[in-house]
């Protein structure tokens, strides 16, 4: 796991050969950022987990993060945010009611961040993006289920009042 403003390792996350999950003793939370070099006119995808973004990574997309659960990462991903001033944000939730809370959570955030942020999830029936790249979805079917999300956008209104 890594701090997104010094790019620093500040935690390390296991798995056994049965799925079960651990993380070091003394390690922070953080985000699963990859090493590549983002493509600056891709959106920020940001999936649940570090199988889900390695998911995204094989199907070519570059400006991916993994958050390290359906409802954590929430001030590091305003940090990665601010730092790399994305086109856009898509979350990606888990296709269960914790991963649809979780985004739409962090969707109300990172609204204040972002020019626009979208929210989707693998089709039904499918658990999350690495179940879904498993079950034969390429870049183009990720990239349709993306642009048929409605936007979501801070809208600010004033109103001006009379002199006095």
């Amino acid at each position: 796991m890594m701090e997104p403003s010094s790019g620093k390792v500040i935690g390390i996350r296991l798995r056994n050969l049965g799925g079960s999950k651990y993380a070091v003793t003394g390690g922070k939370e953080g985000l699963f950022i990859p090493t590549t070099e983002p493509e600056p006119a891709e959106p920020l995808l940001i999936a649940e987990g570090a199988t889900d973004t390695a998911a995204l990574l094989d199907l070519g997309f570059t400006n991916v993060v993994g958050r390290p659960s359906c409802t954590g990462g929430i001030k590091p991903l305003v940090t990665l945010t601010r730092i790399r001033r994305p086109q856009g944000v898509v979350i990606i939730a888990d296709g269960d009611e914790a991963g649809r809370k979780g985004a739409a959570n962090l969707s109300s955030v990172l609204v204040a961040y972002s020019h626009e942020v979208r929210v989707i999830e693998p089709p039904a029936g499918v658990k999350d993006v690495r179940a879904w790249k498993l079950s034969g979805a390429s870049r183009a079917d990720v990239e349709q289920v993306i642009l048929s999300a409605p936007p979501r956008r801070l809208l600010i209104s004033t109103t001006i009042r009379g002199n006095r």
